[in-house]
């Protein structure tokens, strides 16, 4: 039987944590189902296949789609040569390879880049969602990691985006994988992530591994890892923080955390139904989402997906926070943000009891 690659090129924001974790966490399932899913090592980044019980390393998930964006693309290409050369040594018939960054950084790859693929005609996954979901999940992820401070939510993040979005690949998904096939010579199979699809499932029906029935593994993700941690605590590994508790982390001051600032961000969040008055909450306006969906009409149509409808945000979508609540969600939260963050957060609760 002929060597089967496949790899999962993104989007980001379309499944890839909880696909990546799940794949991690499953190697001796996919190593029985003759799948290599390799492991960089940890010193040099380069990824290796090995039987799960011998490999030591971290995810390879960033490092090889970033080492061919270096400029010259010299040591990328080299080492996907290593870790073909690897599986070609290997007994497994199939090696499963997973980056969002191939989307995101394939326009810096040189024409030869990925080369090395072309004898294996690749599979070529690549996961969508409607865009205003996927603006949607964009803005929470900015907010939850921390790396942005936000005064006046949803709005005032879309306005100071570059004229092309943050992110290069959004709304050009259907150029990704023209790219990509070109490159790798390989068949881009798309996804459409519409309401309750899961992309272990999609990505485990290829496989012909029930990815979406195992279940992760503290031993295998790390017990000292963020997503080791969050197993253990029964936490999803790919949570996305509800409106309500979105809206409350953008308010956050993250450059100066002090009293004065948490209990302006309480009031603050009492007038948007937050605190003790409670009022009916949502981040994207009915407006916002059906714009969202008109801008990615013509990337879907290139992609051959249908239409899609605007979903987010639906009257159930919209949500309610009592005080209750509020505090419940607060000690959730101190899990998701930095540092500075959990402090308003403390802050805040404190302020909270204080107005009753």
């Amino acid at each position: 039987m002929p060597k089967r690659v496949v790899i999962h090129i993104g989007l980001p924001k379309c499944g890839s944590t909880s696909l990546q974790v799940r794949l991690k966490g499953a190697r001796g399932a996919l190593w029985r189902a003759g799948v290599a899913y390799p492991l960089a090592d940890a010193e040099t980044g380069v990824p290796r296949i090995a039987p799960p019980r011998e490999a030591r390393g971290r995810p390879h998930h960033a490092r090889l789609a970033a080492m061919l964006a270096e400029e010259g693309g010299e040591r990328g290409r080299a080492v996907l040569a290593e870790l073909l050369a690897d599986f070609e040594a290997s007994d497994r018939d199939t090696l499963m390879l997973s980056s969002e960054g191939f989307a995101g950084w394939s326009a810096r790859y040189g024409a030869d880049a990925l080369a090395a693929l072309r004898p294996y005609a690749p599979e070529l996954l690549l996961f969508v969602r409607p865009r205003d979901r996927w603006m949607l999940s964009m803005y929470r992820h900015a907010v939850g990691a921390g790396t942005e401070r936000f005064r006046g939510g949803y709005a005032a993040w879309a306005a100071q985006l570059p004229p092309d979005g943050r992110v290069p690949e959004a709304g050009r998904a259907a150029a990704v994988a023209a790219r990509m096939a070109a490159m790798t010579g390989g068949r881009v199979r798309v996804f459409d992530l519409g309401e309750g699809a899961d992309a272990r499932a999609l990505a485990g029906g290829v496989l012909g591994v029930p990815l979406e029935r195992l279940a992760d593994r503290v031993g295998e993700l790390g017990a000292a890892s963020r997503h080791g941690e969050q197993v253990r605590l029964g936490l999803p590994v790919n949570a996305s923080l509800p409106d309500a508790e979105t809206l409350f982390v953008a308010m956050c001051d993250r450059d100066a955390v002090d009293a004065e600032a948490s209990a302006e961000l309480v009031l603050t969040l009492m007038r948007h139904g937050l605190g003790p008055a409670v009022a009916p909450l949502s981040i994207l306006s009915d407006a916002d989402a059906a714009a969202l969906v008109a801008e990615g009409a013509a990337d879907r149509a290139a992609l051959g997906l249908p239409p899609a409808a605007a979903t987010v945000p639906a009257a159930p979508h919209r949500t309610t926070l009592s005080v209750a609540e509020w505090l419940a969600a607060a000690r959730r939260l101190m899990w998701f943000t930095g540092a500075r963050t959990a402090d308003a957060l403390r802050l805040a609760s404190e302020r909270v009891r204080e107005l009753g």
